[in-house]
């Protein structure tokens, strides 16, 4: 590119010389049959404003019109002529199960087939042998157990929990050993880096490892024998770990637990289920008194509660989306949070201590223009948010305070969500910030090597500090100069897994709303834009856009500083959190939109209970 000479400095204008390297390769679309040996793509994503024209090699005769493909693109004329390119992949039509959710994978250049190469190294692997257990603790006489969704499928974290006496608890966190089959300079590691983490997008898993690891070997099933790593800790009755050892080891998982029958088994419920869990009810115990006690250190120290609800897509026996729910927020899940939590912040430590080359899992504080930004906001609607200083500690205390007093508003989450906005992203480094959220000094991603590259990078690592290998000058050099790079690819990875896991779970819910047109649900303001509202559904968790030209009883203008829109006329006031009440009035899950009409204009303040319009007839208090 070269810059214009006259372009303003502050936003420098220039020219495309030349292209280096195409960033767009392939391109999901739909088939068009033009002629006998030729055909025109047109592409699922509509913004990129051409078509993509097929001749060369022509298109299979069997390939029917209106079919969704990919292409891969092999010329680039300039605009506005069309592109050109090949038949790559025949997705499907629109009846194909599955094609939405597959149509978004392609888009973003995820394959889920590994290579043959892959597989053929995973189905050589097989279980540990004898000599595999030499240096190893010996833990399989230890009560063990998981506990996972219902429909998990690898289990990679397995907990033990003991009562010392005179009080205190000894806290046992077991981690897979993928390190043990999956080597550095191999096939699968290659693969494995390359696909950086495990995406789930609502109906099926991509993994990053092959079924005969994530599913099998390293998979720390009931009642069968797993090499792990261990981080045991000695807890206090203040919750406060003071002292830790870690090791490699080898378990044998005597349940398989799940967090609905956990949480069951908590809140008193007898069933079949719950009764399996009697003969650990002492475990079980122990383990709600620890996710307590350290949820509360946390706080205490300054971590951010932000606890936002997850969208939850349900499906019927044939795979048809028939509800969509906002996802259970329990006990049992934060059990499991709370102790991962902990084992990666001793390891972390534990690392540091050696000064061992490792990536950190880190967190910046927001910076000043974003808490500036976010104040006027939230205190236009009475959520405080007074300036206690610019130092982490006291920026967390500021939003904390604000966190706590959305807890009166009748969307909470949604005020939540802004908050959450003006956060930095927490990502993978080299070098140690500290995790702002979680108030760690020190944190690191350990506990799920199945899934995340940087933990089974993390547990290499770890495994030559546990075997007390002195790792060589040049392994050294090269992981200082890796790492940077690593971590910066696998934190964008992590970006593309969230944006693909949010899509499909967006798509999945707009196509459940197409078959509820016309029909009225009341909703809470959840974002306020120059052009309309979003809303986002009381009933069902999907958001919609009520645009301001639809709002035909006046001409609304915005305020950014506030977030508002204020009718010129009537001085009428749209605001997040407020309720309203709307009709679905049109659903494109092709493109991802859901428009809205105004049913009911019900104006409320957000704290429960103050109400200032209850409809466009009435007056205001």
């Amino acid at each position: 590119t070269r810059i214009l000479e006259r372009s303003d400095p502050k936003r420098p204008e220039g020219r495309v010389i030349s292209v280096l390297r195409r960033g767009l390769k392939h391109i999901v679309g739909r088939f068009h049959r033009m002629g006998r040996k030729g055909g025109v793509v047109v592409p699922r994503n509509q913004r990129l404003g051409r078509n993509v024209y097929i001749v060369a090699p022509p298109p299979p005769d069997d390939l029917s019109d209106a079919t969704w493909v990919t292409v891969r693109l092999t010329e680039y004329p300039p605009p506005p002529d069309d592109l050109v390119g090949e038949v790559d992949e025949i997705l499907g039509d629109d009846q194909t199960q599955g094609i939405d959710i597959l149509m978004v994978l392609r888009d973003y250049g995820i394959i889920d087939e590994f290579p043959e190469e892959v597989l053929n190294e995973a189905a050589a692997l097989h279980g540990f042998q004898e000599n595999d257990l030499t240096g190893r603790k010996d833990l399989r006489d230890l009560p063990t157990f998981t506990i996972d969704g219902y429909d998990a499928k690898d289990y990679d974290d397995a907990l033990s929990v003991e009562i010392v006496p005179g009080g205190g608890h000894r806290l046992y966190v077991h981690i897979a050993d993928v390190a043990h089959y999956v080597r550095p300079e191999t096939a699968l590691d290659a693969e494995a880096f390359r696909r950086s983490t495990s995406i789930y997008p609502v109906d099926r898993v991509v993994p990053m490892l092959p079924e005969a690891l994530s599913n099998d070997l390293c998979s720390l099933r009931p009642n069968e024998d797993r090499l792990t790593i261990t981080v045991e800790m000695d807890v206090t009755r203040s919750g406060q770990v003071e002292d830790y050892r870690i090791y490699e080891s080898v378990i044998r998982s005597n349940l398989r637990l799940n967090y609905r029958d956990v949480q069951s088994f908590f809140d008193g419920i007898k069933n079949p289920s719950t009764r399996r869990l009697e003969k650990i009810s002492g475990d079980m115990r122990a383990l709600y008194d620890l996710m307590e006690l350290f949820r509360e250190r946390r706080l205490e120290r300054g971590a951010l509660d932000l606890d936002l609800p997850e969208v939850e897509i349900e499906f019927d026996e044939v795979g048809v989306v028939e509800n969509v729910v906002r996802a259970p927020r329990w006990d049992s899940h934060k059990i499991i949070e709370e102790c991962m939590i902990l084992a990666n912040e001793v390891v972390a430590e534990h690392m540091e201590k050696c000064a061992m080359p490792f990536l950190y899992r880190v967190h910046d504080k927001p910076n000043a223009d974003e808490l500036g930004r976010l104040s006027p906001i939230l205190e236009g609607y009475g959520i405080p948010f007074v300036d206690k200083g610019q130092d982490a500690k006291a920026i967390a205390a500021r939003i904390q305070e604000a966190l706590a007093a959305t807890e009166e508003m009748e969307a909470p989450h949604i005020f939540c969500r802004i908050i959450l906005r003006s956060l930095a992203k927490a990502c993978y480094a080299p070098a140690n910030i500290g995790h702002f959220g979680l108030a760690s000094s020190s944190y690191t991603h350990f506990t799920s090597p199945i899934r995340r590259y940087p933990d089974l990078l993390l547990h290499r690592v770890l495994k030559k500090v546990l075997q007390e290998e002195k790792p060589d000058s040049e392994w050294l050099e090269n992981m200082k100069e890796t790492l940077d790079g690593i971590g910066e690819y696998c934190s964008e990875m992590e970006r593309l897994a969230d944006a693909i896991e949010s899509e499909a779970s967006r798509i999945c819910a707009l196509s459940f709303m197409r078959g509820r047109l016309g029909e009225a649900f009341q909703g809470h303001v959840s974002g306020v834009t120059n052009y309309g509202l979003f809303v986002e559904l009381r009933k069902y968790p999907v958001d919609g856009l009520l645009h301001v030209r639809d709002l035909h009883d006046d001409r609304y203008e915005f305020d950014e500083a506030t977030m508002i829109l204020k009718g010129r006329r009537s001085g009428r006031i749209f605001r997040m959190g407020q309720s309203v009440e709307v009709l679905v009035h049109r659903v494109d899950v092709l493109n991802q939109e859901m428009d809205l009409r105004l049913a009911l204009l019900e104006e409320s303040h957000p704290r429960r209970g103050g109400r200032l319009y209850q409809s466009r007839r009435r007056r205001a208090w």
